[in-house]
């Protein structure tokens, strides 16, 4: 039990030294920028000209200041320039080498690998989630690797030798990941919880016991004392993070290392984006900051985002080609979108969907859960991490979808990608609360990120010293013994 818990407590000790020192990216988002919809030609255009029969996934954006064609498709990833239909050669390669720069900083160390990720690896981990994405690998000393998802173009993670070392050992001591067997590593992982939990449980027991009848005070030998002292103050918080760590691996879900999507499989014909003097109006003259082709029952429409800044809002064309001057966009019609949200027009009538958000949410739902919308008792929005859905799944904004159910699932959507986030019931919700607030203490927060980290750090060397003098006083009597 002491090698067991010993390694979970010197891993728990160095994870807030780990996440303060793995590289930061020099931004968080990819540059926003408007798309040039004057210069957009027809994607039908395209359709013809390269022949393409069946669409995979389609996202106008712009680039390098020309508006870009992403398409997949049958005849597998291209880009192409909008404004006159020619391919860019090598675009998804080019695409991740621009954004990994950007991300990254550094525009003068050479790119020595580049390689396109389908599966997760012993680098590039399931809690990264986005696949696939492309491995963009800097000839520099750290080695740095930065994974960029180009179909949304924004970053996954950045790696250097440092992180991958500490993650290394982390999942090693932590999680025990050199273990081949899920269900072994559980259930041998669940019987040193156990005997951790006992021997926190029958310390303190002992040690109320000699309280009360005053035999502490005759401790003749210091190692036995200071154990005693050291162990009982830990021992709550021993029994805390035993019974959090049980409840994680009893109730929290069992990924199968993928994430699930519904993917398009949408026929090119009748498929336009000739409607551009309709979408400006439709959006109020809003600034677009991407168009994405997607599914709605058996309908198919553009996915229209509109450029937001993070002070005012949606910006409209003007403000953004002129003037850069951040000032709130008012919009005065009803029927228009809401600034914050997505809109959808019909890639083939060019129609505005009303409502597209929610239905677009309530069929991704339906295909997630298998269950009929009618069963939906809600639908929000949820823009940060917080609560069930923590940072842990990666994806924002995302819909939450409230089933009214058995174990009241809520399932989490990322609309932009078709992907489904998270799915939380009961039994999770009991296990994500338990574990948020019994093993990584965020009960402490009001006190400040650091200030947590730095107490319940403490806590994890104070087990390590508590054990470790309690190894050394049963080897002593151990010996003594055998004289």
């Amino acid at each position: 039990m002491c090698i067991a818990i010993i390694s979970w407590a010197l891993s728990g000790l160095a994870h807030p030294i780990i996440t303060r020192i793995t590289p930061q990216p020099a931004a968080f988002t990819a540059p926003n920028t408007a798309i040039e919809l004057d210069h957009v030609q027809n994607i039908s255009d395209l359709i013809a000209q390269k022949n393409i029969n069946e669409l995979q996934h389609v996202r106008l954006f712009q680039w390098k200041d020309k508006p870009v064609y992403r398409i997949e498709s049958e005849q597998g990833t291209h880009y192409f320039t909008a404004d006159d239909l020619q391919e860019i050669i090598e675009g998804d390669r080019q695409y991740a080498e621009y954004l990994a720069r950007y991300f990254v900083a550094d525009n003068n160390n050479p790119i020595i690998n580049l390689k396109t990720i389908y599966k997760y690896t012993e680098d590039y981990l399931y809690i990264n989630r986005y696949l696939p994405v492309v491995r963009v690998e800097f000839g520099r000393n750290d080695n740095m690797r930065a994974y960029i998802d180009t179909r949304q173009g924004r970053l996954a993670t950045l790696i250097d030798n440092k992180k991958a070392i500490t993650a290394t050992a982390f999942n090693a001591l932590h999680t025990w990941s050199w273990f081949t067997s899920d269900t072994w590593r559980i259930r041998i992982m669940l019987i040193f919880l156990t005997l951790g939990l006992m021997t926190a449980a029958l310390g303190l027991t002992l040690y109320l016991k000699s309280w009360r009848l005053g035999t502490l005070r005759s401790e003749h030998s210091n190692t036995r004392r200071y154990h005693r002292t050291i162990a009982a103050i830990i021992s709550v918080p021993t029994i805390l993070f035993c019974i959090s760590g049980t409840l994680h691996l009893l109730l929290s879900s069992k990924p199968e290392k993928t994430v699930t999507e519904f993917s398009l499989h949408i026929p090119s014909h009748n498929i336009s984006l000739d409607h551009l003097e309709k979408l400006q109006g439709q959006s109020g003259g809003m600034a677009i900051e991407s168009i994405q082709l997607t599914q709605i029952e058996q309908q198919y429409y553009w996915q229209i985002k509109p450029l937001i800044t993070k002070n005012s809002g949606a910006l409209s064309m003007a403000e953004h080609d002129h003037s850069h001057k951040h000032s709130e966009h008012k919009n005065p019609e009803t029927n228009k979108p809401k600034i914050t949200e997505v809109f959808y027009q019909n890639a083939v009538t060019g129609e505005l969907l009303e409502n597209g958000l929610e239905k677009h949410t309530r069929f991704l739902a339906t295909q997630f859960s298998q269950q009929d919308s009618s069963n939906i008792h809600r639908i929000e929005t949820v823009e940060k991490f917080a609560g069930e859905y923590g940072f842990v799944n990666k994806r924002l904004p995302v819909q939450a979808v409230s089933y009214n159910t058995a174990g009241n699932p809520t399932f989490y959507i990322e609309t932009i990608s078709n992907t489904l986030a998270a799915r939380v019931d009961n039994p999770q919700r009991i296990e994500g609360y338990t574990f948020a607030f019994l093993h990584k203490w965020h009960f402490l927060d009001f006190l400040g990120k650091n200030t947590r980290d730095f107490i319940s750090a403490l806590a994890a060397l104070m087990i390590v010293i508590a054990i470790t003098l309690g190894i050394y006083r049963y080897w002593i009597n151990r010996n003594r013994r055998n004289r």
